[in-house]
């Protein structure tokens, strides 16, 4: 699987949490392409939440997600 993907974007709201629950699995499926060496990104289009505020926010429903993983519409690099 690695020689096809270096990564994978996932949006937060409506594709791994809808209405405040976890998709079935959504979780997993971010560890396991981790396991095989795809890079993974979080996008949330808020202006008002921080990167380390939706790492967090994750890390509490059972996601393992790295604030590095995050991309928020107020982030600069």
């Amino acid at each position: 699987m690695k020689g096809k993907f270096q990564g994978v974007i996932f949006d937060i709201d409506g594709v791994l949490v809808f209405q405040g629950k976890v998709y079935p699995g959504a979780a997993e499926v971010l560890d396991f392409l981790r396991e095989k060496g795809i890079a993974i990104r979080i996008l949330s289009n808020s202006t008002l939440k921080s990167r380390r505020s939706c790492a967090e926010k994750l890390t509490n429903m059972d996601f393992n997600i790295y604030e590095s993983e995050v991309i928020t519409a107020s982030f600069e690099r």
